[in-house]
């Protein structure tokens, strides 16, 4: 039905045509930039227009000059408003002036959409004529625009805008607009070019074809009057003449505003004149129809009767309006200038709607060049890649899935490049808090590619950090380090103080990495599209820890251990991620903390085994990695784990226990370590010169090492013999009964023991003065927790997964160093890789070879030629692989591998010449050579082949040393029980020349002994 009014007309035509609705909402976007300017100048000089009486508007000056009978053709003659046009004759000059400020003062109202203000200014100065020539029908302009905003609020993607245009405030570019405002303010206009948004309203309209005449002719004589500009712009913004509107907008956002209402404006006048030359003939078919007397229709009114220059000035597209702003002969030289800039062609590019190209433009500006990869680089220009980073999350939020379908592809690829370099930005500003957000909203392999960027560079700048505030005395730290530092260093200690503030500051920026991931990334997730916390951290981060980085060596390349020492620490650090406490706001809190501390177990424990590997040499150095591991442990160990033990799941209970079990080895070889370092020192001083306390010490640091080197080694039921020999020592056992006594054991087992005549006090355990003494000892005597069932150390003796049915491989990798007995290193080569690959052969019978299809490779490693890479595999067979392994020590596997670790056992090859371990894994596969499960039993059974031996031939050397020190007591005698029993299975794990290693050991041990009693031979009595 057609609509009866020309106000319905004008409605419908806007709500249907994408071109009107996109004119009208430039308008009002640059009128509301207008409209916030004057109000922001209104809170600095209380107004925003001038202050005009209302005797100024009837130009009293000329009126007495007038009155005054004087006769000057220049000056008008009469005080009506049309006067000045008439009669081609001026006002005085000071009228004129005061004129020309008014209107100045108008068009700065009606430049902001306040026509309503402008009429009203107006009347105040005694102009109400001109009032009526700005509202010619009774101000429906203003009615429009009031009707028009409220419903655009009320639209549902215009609610959803408002937090948008909330992202940034602070993004300012030089000219002081607030460029993330206006152009998210733009945004609006994508979704009418995409003809998304629903009708806009539009207010009465009757036949203006009169007001363009007279406005028009009006507009004319002005200039040829060379009247005020700004008198020529209010009339030829009412007829739509540009050429007489542009000197006056000398800026961009003027000018565009001119241009997209002057269309818009001669849009729906075009409009009304279609309409009302219809509803003339449908009028003459009426009366037709009805015999009606038969007028002539009017002649048409359509655009060929329109002024020809109104219609030529108008654009015909967005396009051409925007070229119109950069090369028309009417627009002012600074408007031109202005489209060069870059928050111009970022508005540009919104209009037009053409978001590939604006997302390319923004790439180009914040892009950094080809050789520049740092990601700690400092970015020249925040606000743009800040205000880029936003509109990319603007496009993404704010369109359906429909319009993005034209640009999808370049805002997922462009867009996640552009967010990528503000998380950068983020990062290298110390903000890793806010990293999160902006990395959140990337594709899958980017987020985590940054994620694990970021982790590393923290992971690996610990050094530089440290070298750089100790130059600048920790200038750069955090406020909480800074004092810490301060505060030790009044004490006396500047260096701690200063590693202490750096470690502080070290970990709070990795704290805040940490939450930056936890809180805006899920911390799993089935959508493949999108990265999840456990992507990172165990696809990548673990991962990429363990692997052998390409390092510079020092030329003689004379101290391996120590070199991997070094990198043990690297990779021990990865554990801290795991060990931060996610925050307790976020979703199932409990459970994700649970299942960080399972995964902080199972990468330990994998870190554990290689380190224990390349901890064989018997020196004073610590393993540092392993005990860096241990520490970041030792507070989430403590804490309830009720959710832990929730999961039912037993590789969750083998992993405590294994954990359990590398903790006391490395307090072992810590106690070892510490009476090594006590023995070299006394070693290099004369026997005279070593005072009592100094021999004392390193005889019950000698006891506590052997007392916590057998309590790993005894099974539960050797206990009681273990006590015995450990209160032989008096009171310097005691200090090593504690390890004993952290184990736990039933308290059933200690129910009768003998005692030598002492009295001692330790904790709650009691031993009074007496020859033998019956005390039944429970759980209140500091025993621990019921151990259950025998557990040797680090067993090995796993069921399979597999059955004895199945045809299954075995595969161990492992990435070395060849390194000599004096711990110098061998470069390899083809040669010494097809050695070394013939010796690992030799280390099992040819039948065992051909039997279980073994195969070995050695090879020099692709990312660093110092080390070398050697793959064995073999088939799975009951007992090593399938089924129950019962032998507990590895397997074949196993077997190969720990000659190359153990020196002098491989035959065929350089004599002393071992592999040192820098990764080392094992896992099931096909027959294809596709990986599955792990097969962690072989690795265990490798570190009880190597650690087992290690601590007992350690024992042998310590008690040799307390042999030399004047203790008669056979201490050897029960490794060497240990070492005969079939029951313990410790045979099976020594090679020959620790077997052979042993027995010398022991030898001197008996030659100690029988010196000391040729010595004090009245001592056996």
């Amino acid at each position: 039905m057609s609509p009866t009014t020309s106000h319905q007309e004008a409605c419908q035509f806007v709500t249907s045509d994408h071109t009107a609705q996109l004119c009208l909402r430039i308008v009002l976007w640059l009128e509301g930039l207008a409209s916030e300017d004057l109000d922001s100048e209104k809170k600095v000089r209380g107004t925003h227009v001038g202050s005009y009486l209302p005797s100024s508007g009837v130009w009293h000056r000329t009126q007495r000059f007038l009155k005054k009978k004087n006769d000057d053709p220049a000056i008008v003659h009469h005080l009506d408003f049309d006067a000045p046009t008439r009669e081609a004759a001026q006002l005085l000059s000071d009228d004129k002036k005061q004129d020309e400020l008014l209107l100045e003062d108008i068009w700065t109202l009606l430049r902001a959409g306040r026509l309503e203000e402008a009429c009203e200014l107006c009347r105040s100065a005694g102009q109400a004529w001109r009032a009526a020539t700005l509202c010619p029908f009774g101000g429906w302009t203003s009615f429009l625009l009031l009707k028009l905003c409220i419903r655009m609020e009320r639209h549902e993607h215009y609610r959803q805008l408002n937090w948008k245009v909330a992202l940034d405030t602070n993004c300012v570019f030089g000219n002081g607009h607030h460029i993330v405002l206006q152009s998210c303010g733009l945004v609006s206009l994508i979704m009418s070019i995409t003809k998304d948004l629903s009708a806009v309203a539009w207010g009465r309209v009757g036949d203006l074809l009169a007001r363009y005449d007279t406005v028009g002719v009006r507009t004319k004589k002005i200039a040829e009057q060379d009247g005020g500009k700004y008198e020529m712009a209010v009339y030829a913004l009412q007829c739509s003449n540009l050429k007489r509107l542009m000197p006056v907008c000398t800026d961009w956002e003027s000018a565009c505003w001119a241009m997209a209402k002057s269309w818009l404006d001669v849009q729906v006048d075009l409009d009304l004149t279609r309409f009302q030359q219809s509803r003339l003939e449908e009028k003459q078919y009426a009366d037709d129809m009805n015999g009606a007397s038969n007028q002539a229709i009017s002649p048409s009114i359509g655009p060929e009767n329109w002024p020809y220059h109104v219609l030529d000035q108008q654009p015909r597209d967005i396009r051409s309006l925007l070229q119109k702003l950069h090369s028309s002969e009417n627009v002012h030289e600074a408007v031109s200038r202005s489209c060069r800039e870059q928050h111009r062609q970022i508005e540009m590019n919104l209009m037009v709607g053409d978001i590939a190209n604006l997302l390319d433009l923004l790439w180009s500006w914040v892009s950094p060049s080809e050789d520049d990869h740092n990601i700690s680089r400092s970015i020249c220009d925040p606000q743009l890649i800040r205000f880029g980073a936003h509109v990319v999350l603007v496009l993404r939020y704010l369109l359906d899935d429909e319009m993005k379908d034209a640009f999808n592809e370049k805002l997922v690829n462009v867009g996640d490049l552009i967010l990528h370099m503000y998380a950068i930005f983020l990062f290298s500003k110390q903000q890793e808090e806010l990293v999160g957000i902006y990395a959140s909203q990337l594709s899958r392999h980017r987020c985590i590619d940054l994620f694990v960027e970021m982790m590393e560079h923290r992971l690996n700048s610990r050094e530089k950090l440290e070298k750089t505030e100790k130059k600048l005395h920790t200038k750069d730290l955090s406020a909480v380090a800074r004092g810490r530092a301060e505060n030790l260093r009044a004490r006396g200690v500047p260096g701690c103080a200063d590693n202490f503030a750096i470690m502080s500051y070290s970990i709070h920026v990795k704290y805040k990495l940490f939450l930056s991931a936890i809180e805006y990334l899920p911390f799993s997730s089935e959508d493949k599209s999108k990265a999840s916390f456990e992507d990172i951290i165990e696809s990548r981060v673990l991962s990429r820890s363990r692997q052998t980085n390409p390092a510079k060596h020092d030329k003689d390349l004379s101290d391996v251990a120590e070199q991997h020492r070094l990198q043990s620490l690297q990779k021990a650090m990865v554990i801290q991620w795991l060990c931060f406490t996610p925050p307790s706001t976020i979703p199932d809190f409990e459970i994700i903390s649970a299942k960080l501390l399972i995964r902080a177990l199972i990468h330990s424990n994998t870190l554990f085994r290689e380190f224990a590997l390349i901890s064989m040499w018997r020196v004073p150095k610590l393993p540092i990695g392993a005990h860096k591991v241990l520490g970041f442990l030792a507070e989430p160990l403590k804490q309830p784990k009720d959710t832990l033990l929730s999961f039912e799941d037993l590789e969750v209970s083998e992993n405590l226990e294994e954990f359990e079990d590398w903790r006391e080895y490395y307090s072992c070889d810590a106690t070892y370590r510490n009476w090594l370092e006590i023995e070299l020192k006394n070693a290099s001083v004369s026997p005279i010169g070593l005072s009592s306390e100094e021999k004392d010490r390193a005889i019950a640091v000698a006891g506590e090492t052997l007392s916590s080197s057998l309590s790993l080694l005894l099974s539960i039921s050797d206990f009681v013999l273990l006590l015995k020999y450990v209160m032989s020592f008096g009171m310097k056992g005691l200090f090593g009964l504690t390890e004993v006594l952290k184990k736990g054991f039933r308290s059933e087992q200690l129910n009768l023991f003998t005692l030598p005549r002492t009295h001692y006090c330790f904790d709650q355990l009691v031993i009074v003065n007496s020859e033998t003494v019956a005390k039944p000892l429970s759980h209140e005597v500091g025993l621990g927790e019921d151990v259950g069932e025998e557990r040797p150390w680090l067993n090995a003796a796993l069921n399979s997964l597999y059955d004895d049915t199945e045809h299954i491989y075995l595969e161990l990798h492992a990435t070395a160093m060849l390194c000599l007995p004096s711990g110098e290193c061998v470069v390899p080569d083809a040669t010494l890789c097809t050695a070394l690959t013939s010796a690992l052969y030799s280390s099992v019978s040819e039948e065992d070879v051909l039997k279980r299809q073994l195969l070995v490779k050695v090879t020099t490693s692709s990312t660093n030629n110092y080390y070398i890479e050697v793959a064995l595999r073999c088939v799975a067979v009951s007992g090593d692989g399938l089924g129950f392994h019962e032998a507990n020590d590895g397997g074949i596997l196993a077997t190969v591998m720990a000659a190359g670790f153990k020196a002098g056992e491989l035959n065929r090859f350089q004599a002393g010449v071992t592999m040192e371990i820098s990764r080392l894994d094992a896992w099931y596969s096909d027959e294809d050579g596709s990986v599955g499960s792990p097969a962690t039993y072989i690795v265990r059974g490798l570190c009880r082949r190597c650690c087992l031996p290690e601590i007992i031939l350690r024992c042998m050397q310590v008690s040799i040393s307390l042999a030399e020190a004047g203790d008669r007591l056979d201490h050897h005698d029960q490794l060497i029980e240990l070492v005969a029993s079939s029951e313990s299975g410790m045979l099976q794990l020594f090679s020959q020349h620790q077997l052979q290693e042993f027995l010398l050991f022991e030898r001197e041990c008996v030659l100690s002994k029988m010196e000391l009693e040729e010595e004090h031979p009245e001592a056996d009595g």
